[in-house]
């Protein structure tokens, strides 16, 4: 590629063939044809390191509809269907048409989280007592995550308030169940309780007014914005909580950004008070991946929020290679973003992977990726 770096400008160079089609890989299969925007075909490589596939061909086809990814599988046109590629609902749909004729089988593991961020920007939060830690602790104090749990996955879903799970893929430690462990016995836990929102408000200075809505010392209410992405599952979520967060005394104004807004960084981080988002990792919250104009708004961490005992800690943990000594450093994180609350976990959105009884092999339960072992697969 030396060649092509030095005669050829940026995008250029990103272009390239090598980047696509002409990549040279050591997975178990190789490239035989490729369709942009509608398959990749490949075949079986003789000499994948960990044995020749059983399978001696594949084709991956992208649907740009779920729904449509769904009735490929239910028509046979599809053997299987990797995690993100379908929701939680089709889970449901496919289970139903499934189970009584034993035609396949539904593979569910918790993947990216769902978490409400807090604007820290003095420029851009509003109202400003979003900084107060005492507000944020009443808001978290008034999620319902039993209601989320059952409004959006029948109650199946794993419901956590910890920003990392056994199939965390960023965080990695040598020992995760004790890191689980002790991270959830070290951070603060916020459990659903709308008295302790009214005492926590109470202290911050606003009361109760006529319609039970929380007002300043002046009659002004807490009014604050709340923006998610158009999903059905995501503006269902957005509806669960607001009724919640409105029956303890929030007045809530919700905004939902169109699919296209999650490619317009600087949008994203102009939110004024909260933002619900998914797949943070612990590395996002460190002042360094502040989103702005020095990394063209690519950051994740989008409300600004910014603590020196974090950054040193995700410092340290990205150079230790001691196990006890990585083990703390994620504790300690874990501990901090739960004490001061830039953000909060609602719950971890299942992937939903499924494949066709026919289909052998299939496992969705690695920490990297649901095709890990395709090279064992067998179609029977």
């Amino acid at each position: 590629m030396q060649q092509a770096f030095d005669q050829s400008d940026a995008d250029a160079f990103i272009s390239h063939p090598y980047w696509a089609a002409e990549y040279v890989g050591l997975g178990p299969f190789r490239l035989s044809r490729w369709e942009p925007g509608a398959y990749i075909e490949g075949s079986a490589f003789e000499g994948h390191v960990l044995g020749r596939p059983r399978i001696d061909r594949v084709v991956v086809r992208f649907f740009q509809d779920e729904n449509a990814a769904l009735t490929s599988l239910l028509a046979g046109d599809s053997q299987y269907a990797s995690g993100r590629s379908l929701r939680f609902e089709h889970s449901v749909s496919l289970r139903r048409e499934w189970d009584s004729g034993k035609r396949g089988i539904v593979l569910l593991a918790p993947d990216t989280s769902r978490f409400v961020s807090v604007q820290f920007r003095p420029d851009v939060v509003a109202p400003r007592q979003l900084l107060d830690l005492r507000v944020r602790q009443a808001i978290v104090h008034a999620v319902n995550r039993d209601a989320l749990n059952a409004g959006l996955f029948d109650g199946e879903a794993e419901m956590s308030d910890m920003f990392m799970t056994l199939y965390s893929r960023y965080e990695r430690v040598q020992n995760m169940p004790r890191a689980l462990a002790e991270g959830d016995g070290a951070i603060t836990h916020y459990a659903y309780d709308e008295r302790k929102t009214a005492q926590l408000m109470t202290r911050a200075g606003f009361a109760r007014g006529r319609d039970r809505t929380f007002v300043n010392a002046m009659g002004d209410r807490f009014s604050l914005d709340v923006w998610t992405h158009a999903s059905p599952q995501y503006e269902k979520e957005l509806a669960i909580l607001i009724d919640s967060w409105s029956q303890a005394g929030f007045d809530l104004h919700p905004t939902v950004l169109p699919a296209a807004a999650l490619r317009d960084g600087q949008l994203r981080a102009s939110f004024p008070g909260l933002y619900i988002a998914s797949s943070s990792r612990l590395s996002s919250f460190t002042t360094s991946n502040i989103s702005g104009p020095a990394n063209r708004w690519s950051g994740n961490n989008r409300g600004g929020w910014s603590n020196p005992e974090y950054d040193r800690l995700a410092v340290s943990f990205n150079s230790t290679l001691d196990p006890d000594a990585r083990i703390s450093q994620v504790v300690q994180m874990l501990k901090l973003l739960s004490d001061e609350l830039p953000s909060w976990v609602l719950y971890y959105n299942p992937s939903v992977a499924a494949h066709a009884a026919a289909l052998r092999g299939p496992d969705n339960g690695s920490l990297n990726t649901d095709v890990w072992n395709v090279y064992e697969w067998e179609l029977q």
